[in-house]
């Protein structure tokens, strides 16, 4: 951390470590937690010494530059008289005019203790306290009122301010200027090690760190509580991540995505709840969070496009379509989809088992877990809930265990499987819509939304992604929304026992045959 910061202060590789880095480069090696800064001696002075003034000077020019590590004075006595004599003999400063402004305005004025480590300045707002007055601010922003959490998203970017706070060094909030705003992204977009490992933490992981810089800075320059303001050319600080050799590895490689073989086996194996979760991520390009918060009045069942919007779209409407409507909560992204009948009823199904769960309404999330919940509510931990993927898993699981080949993909792959289906039937802007990838549009005039976006296309493309997954329909039976008998015994062995059933086996001879009860033969026979 310590020469990457060397390096951006350089305007080409530098070959020796600078004096001043040197000597903070020193204690890092020996495992000191703060660095202790001597007077430098042999100057034309009374007591030989440096300085108090430039003393002080000195040792905030290090504390700015070199964030990674707190430094304290070993003279306190004259650190003090040189914070006092720069606060008010600024035109008599020696240093650059960075330094000095950030003197005169009591960047850091006050006495460091012999054992208090210079990091957490007194007298002012620092970085970490404006950070923890920000995690404070996201918690109410991403308070779901439903869920009575903070949503799983709000809970993603608390915890990574509070990786922000782990990574940087407290500073006062004077001392974030243009340099020091730079030296932060730097040390993401350089990827750092990752804890516990040899390896550089994902380019993904490094862009979602510089982001929420960007956006906690915003809000700060925002804040009235803080009169902190955002440097004039911070737009200019480059977020451009550098790579290395696995990176172009891995872009090389295509986005894992299920076959029509693997979907035929996951739908012919799901049991109701777990078809509709699978049916929404391949009609609607949902993930866990957009399945998760799917409410009531966002389904338009058995109900056309008016005609205005039918004109708008080029695409003819009547009330045996069906759609989902709705804005996604990540991005604020608006998107419409046109139904599979099968989803269609699903989600039939799915209504009819809400109205029977507390809180039912035209607001109210449609699916909910066994306890009546939310099943995006965090963990007691605070942790994303995984409620959705592991039931995804348990579905892989019982299909193999079953005797099946099948790759035990995550349940986000079924989206990236969608997107990539109407990728194929129809163009990179129409997939990227269908997975509302594409710049926010405002919904409240939505015809505004249908000139902007070519919705037509992409019900055009769904239809066509239909047509293709009608072998996964059929997969699941001709009633695929009733309790099916794989959620009892393994399906290989209800259709052997239909199988023998049909060729005159009795009941008793079908149990021992394929070792199972003669009531479990009963009972399939019955729900045939």
């Amino acid at each position: 951390m310590l020469w990457s910061l060397v390096e951006d202060r350089s305007p080409e590789r530098p070959a020796l470590w600078p004096s001043d880095a040197l000597d903070v480069a020193k204690a890092i090696a020996k495992g000191q937690g703060v660095v202790e800064v001597d007077r430098l001696i042999g100057l034309d002075t009374e007591d030989g010494l440096e300085p108090p003034g430039s003393y002080a000077a000195r040792i905030h020019s290090l504390q700015i530059h070199y964030p990674v590590m707190p430094f304290k004075p070993n003279d306190v006595e004259a650190y003090s008289r040189g914070l006092q004599k720069n606060a008010l003999t600024v035109s008599g400063f020696q240093h650059t005019n960075r330094i000095a402004e950030a003197m005169n305005n009591d960047l850091m004025a006050h006495l460091v203790g012999p054992q208090s480590p210079m990091t957490a300045p007194v007298g002012g707002p620092t970085l970490h306290e404006a950070m923890r007055a920000y995690i404070e601010w996201l918690k109410i922003e991403y308070f779901d009122a439903e869920s009575r959490h903070v949503t799983a998203w709000g809970m993603g970017q608390i915890k990574q301010m509070q990786r922000l706070i782990k990574h940087h060094s407290d500073v006062p909030l004077s001392a974030l200027d243009f340099n020091m705003l730079e030296s932060l992204i730097g040390y993401w977009r350089r990827r750092p090690i990752r804890e516990g490992s040899d390896k550089q933490i994902a380019s993904s992981t490094a862009g979602n760190h510089i982001k929420q810089l960007k956006v906690f800075s915003s809000w700060l320059h925002r804040s009235p509580e803080y009169e902190w303001r955002k440097p004039r050319d911070f737009d200019s600080i480059s977020s451009k991540i550098m790579t290395n050799s696995e990176d172009f590895v891995q872009s090389s490689e295509q986005v894992e995505t299920f076959s029509l073989d693997e979907l035929v086996l996951i739908n012919k194996y799901a049991t109701p709840f777990e078809r509709i979760l699978v049916l929404l991520a391949l009609n609607c390009g949902f993930g866990t969070a957009e399945t998760a918060t799917l409410t009531v009045n966002e389904l338009h069942l058995f109900e056309a496009l008016d005609k205005r919007t039918q004109v708008a779209l080029n695409f003819e409407s009547s009330n045996n379509d069906s759609f989902i409507k709705r804005i996604r909560r990540k991005n604020k992204v608006y998107g419409e989809f046109i139904l599979f009948p099968q989803t269609v009823i699903g989600l039939q199904w799915a209504l009819e088992q809400r109205r029977q769960q507390p809180g039912f309404c035209s607001k109210a999330r449609l699916l909910l877990n066994g306890k009546h919940e939310p099943l995006d509510k965090p963990t007691k931990g605070g942790h994303r809930n995984q409620q959705i993927p592991n039931a995804f898993t348990r579905l892989l699981k019982r299909i193999t265990a079953d005797g099946n080949t099948i790759r035990e993909l995550s349940f986000g792959k079924l989206r990236k499987t969608a997107g990539n289906l109407i990728r194929q039937v129809s163009d990179g802007e129409i997939s990227e819509i269908f997975l509302c990838h594409a710049n926010p549009v405002r919904a409240g005039n939505l015809l505004d939304v249908y000139t902007n976006r070519p919705f037509g296309k992409v019900f055009r493309a769904i239809q066509e992604v239909e047509r293709l997954l009608q072998p996964v329909f059929e997969a699941a039976g001709p009633e695929p929304f009733q309790a099916g008998p794989q959620a009892y015994t393994p399906l290989s062995t209800v259709e052997r026992i239909y199988d023998m059933h049909e060729t005159g086996a009795k009941p008793r001879a079908i149990a021992e045959e394929l070792g199972v009860s003669v009531s479990t033969v009963y009972r399939q026979l019955r729900k045939r």
